[in-house]
């Protein structure tokens, strides 16, 4: 009897342990699906984006998109506030939308700070990030991203009555000058890198660069050049794009997504 006691509890043991291994198993296997088939199984594609960078994502008076024309918008406003009279629009906006059409599922927006985009990815919050992203090597160590979709450019955006005095970004670089940059962009990387004498103060949206130089708050800001003259085009009177064509350093924007996950990446 002792000796079916112990064989049967060995047996016992055993098929604990195979079911045991089993689940280990299938729960890896579902830790590691692909988002592809994840957001397929949803139904529903999550997509993070800054809802604050024109002309890639940022909102709008919903009455201006009716009527078929795209309006100055408060710059302080944010895609985490926004109310049914908001719109968000933009180039990655519409990417967005053609994406999750495309996939059939239906689309979700999911807001992030600048500073947080990597994060949010990483902590799966969302299944893409699709905002005007800069391809860079920091971010590219801890996330993924597609294939470059356009080459940009970093220019100085200042105050118009500067224009004179500004001509370069070298002349931004001096001491005195008040230079305003967005926490977490890779603007703020350039800044750091090249900018050694300016007085450097970082906020948290590109929005409020703006808003900094229209209340005479700062000089200048570094802001990618297409940016800066959709900016000057806002606001022709008080601000003014230095050099937009002949940025001083140029990077490709990609699409971010988890590591590890080729199916979906391509």
């Amino acid at each position: 009897m002792g000796r079916t006691y112990r064989r049967n509890l060995g047996l016992m043991l055993l098929t604990g342990c195979l079911a045991l291994i089993f689940m280990m198993g299938l729960s890896s296997a579902q830790e590691n699906k692909s988002h592809l088939f994840r957001i397929l199984e949803r139904g529903v594609l999550r997509v993070g984006t800054s809802g604050d960078y024109k002309p890639f994502s940022f909102v709008v008076p919903k009455a201006d998109v009716e009527k078929g024309r795209e309006a100055k918008r408060d710059v302080d406003s944010r895609l985490s506030n926004k109310t049914g009279d908001q719109v968000l629009i933009g180039y990655d906006i519409d990417a967005a939308k053609k994406l999750a059409e495309d996939l059939g599922v239906k689309l979700e927006f999911v807001p992030f700070e600048w500073r947080n985009l990597i994060a949010g990815l990483v902590a799966d919050k969302y299944d893409i990030a699709m905002s005007g992203i800069t391809i860079r090597l920091e971010r590219a160590k801890a996330v993924a991203f597609s294939e470059p979709y356009i080459l940009i450019g970093s220019s100085p955006l200042v105050r118009k009555e500067h224009e004179k005095r500004f001509r370069s970004w070298q002349d931004v670089d001096r001491p005195g000058v008040r230079l305003v940059v967005t926490l977490g962009t890779s603007n703020d990387q350039i800044v750091s890198k090249r900018f050694k004498r300016a007085d450097i103060k970082r906020i948290t949206a590109p929005a409020s660069t703006v808003a900094e130089l229209l209340a005479d708050r700062a000089d200048a800001t570094i802001t990618d050049n297409i940016a800066a003259v959709m900016q000057v085009q806002d606001h022709p009177e008080d601000l003014h794009a230095v050099n937009p064509r002949h940025p001083f350093e140029k990077d490709f924007f990609g699409y971010p997504v988890q590591q590890g996950d080729q199916t979906w990446l391509n």
